[in-house]
């Protein structure tokens, strides 16, 4: 929805709009004591009649309907309030009283499921990640004499505890004792065993095939799929001097997600991290393969820097439709899916936006991946600090399977036998008997 729309929605529902006795509306502003004179044309279909017209300076920029002009025509659209005080709407609108509507509600969710998930959610994330981590494969002993190296399923275990509990190293070695009194490590390792595996640039593969595999237990639930992009931000600067001025300046590092969204269950099914500047659109093929490994995708909803004709065409190669937003220049006349879904947008525009809508949960899902796990890195090197944000979804995926589990009865179950990340689990969805 655009914010011209958003603004005409909160001045009918907020009862800004009175008609006048010669028919004509006053819109009151919202923000200052400024006033406008709509006029409505019955005949506006016609292309001999007259268009509606305002008095608003943006009117006559946008040479259309604009917010106020929207806002009374949705006020004469909505009836429902008003049939219950038995008057027509025209009747209540001249009488110079405001119309007020009911508030939206929304679905609430199953609360006491939510309140166990949270409860328990540290107890069954250590399970799960246990059991993920033990279908790694453990790489040969290199030959020679030295220390025996930590044990990968141990290392990788360790690294992304570590980020879920938020706390340093140091700190965190007590947690690592007590997940090895539970038997989910071979033993605690020492924290700069676990700082080194988050700065091993072999991590990051590793790292990305367990976010792939962690997604998979809700993939008979999940068709539609959400691609977008955000940034965490670091602890470290990049520096440079400036000639001009002759001071050195600063700009902040982040660190740049891009991922592919499970629009049901708001599941990361596959992730990528590149550099900074790195564009959206060009990502989506890869992440929708990543994902298609898993899943049967029908849907990809996207914003509009996901509009190409590569992308519909990558979308439609895995068997699915992608609904993605148009910018206000596009005719379509580059032909072919991205042709097709132009005009499928122009002809039945509130049916596709409701498949387009949908990608808002993408952008729940990277505010509760912050709000969760944080919206900063603490490593200082780069390959860390990937590391670290893959880490923190791979962390976030394990919390959603415990809120899938309470709430729908979903139980994950990633090495039911000797399995490696080779071989696809052969039970990888169970329905608990409880």
């Amino acid at each position: 929805m655009d914010v011209q729309r958003m603004k005409a929605r909160e001045l009918a529902t907020r009862g800004r709009c009175v008609r006048n006795a010669d028919g004509t509306w006053t819109v009151f502003s919202l923000n200052s004591g400024n006033k406008y004179r709509v006029t409505l044309n019955a005949g506006c279909g016609n292309n001999l009649a007259p268009k509606h017209s305002c008095t608003c300076p943006h009117f006559e920029i946008v040479q259309g309907n604009c917010k106020h002009i929207r806002a009374v025509i949705a006020v004469l659209a909505q009836d429902d309030s008003d049939r219950d005080l038995g008057r027509e709407p025209r009747e209540r609108i001249a009488e110079g009283e405001p119309i007020r509507y009911p508030r939206p509600t929304y679905r609430q969710p199953d609360w006491a499921a939510y309140n166990l998930g949270q409860t328990t959610e540290r107890d069954h994330l250590q399970r799960l990640l246990a059991d993920l981590c033990s279908t790694i494969p453990e790489p040969p002993r290199k030959s020679g004499r030295g220390r025996k190296s930590v044990p990968i399923a141990t290392a990788i275990f360790s690294a992304v505890y570590k980020v879920y509990v938020g706390l340093s190293a140091r700190r965190g070695t007590c947690d690592l004792e007590e997940c090895h009194r539970r038997g989910h490590i071979a033993f605690p390792p020492h924290f700069n065993s676990v700082l080194k595996t988050l700065d091993d640039a072999a991590t990051t593969p590793i790292l990305y095939e367990l976010i792939r595999v962690s997604a998979l237990p809700v993939k008979e639930i999940e068709t539609k799929f959400g691609p977008d992009g955000t940034g965490f931000c670091t602890n470290t600067y990049t520096r440079w001097l400036d000639v001009k001025y002759g001071h050195v300046k600063q700009e902040i590092k982040w660190v740049k997600l891009h991922a592919s969204v499970g629009l049901s269950t708001n599941i990361i099914s596959a992730a990528l991290i590149l550099e900074k500047d790195t564009n959206d659109g060009p990502q989506l093929p890869h992440l929708m393969k990543e994902t298609a490994k898993g899943f049967t995708v029908e849907e990809c909803c996207s914003d509009k820097a996901y509009t190409s004709r590569e992308n519909f065409a990558a979308v439609d190669a895995l068997g699915g439709q992608l609904y993605s937003a148009f910018k206000t220049n596009t005719t379509g006349s580059v032909g072919g899916l991205f042709e097709k879904a132009y005009l499928m947008f122009r002809l039945n525009k509130d049916e596709y936006l409701k498949h387009y809508h949908q990608r808002s949960n993408a952008e729940s899902t990277f505010s509760a991946l912050k709000r969760k796990l944080g919206e900063a890195v603490k490593s200082k090197t780069d390959t860390a600090q990937r590391n670290e944000v893959l880490a923190k979804v791979l962390a976030y995926n394990l919390t959603v399977l415990v809120a899938v589990y309470h709430e729908l009865g979903i139980a994950a179950e990633f090495a039911p036998a000797a399995c490696t990340l080779n071989e696809e689990p052969a039970h990888i969805l169970r329905f608990p008997a409880s």
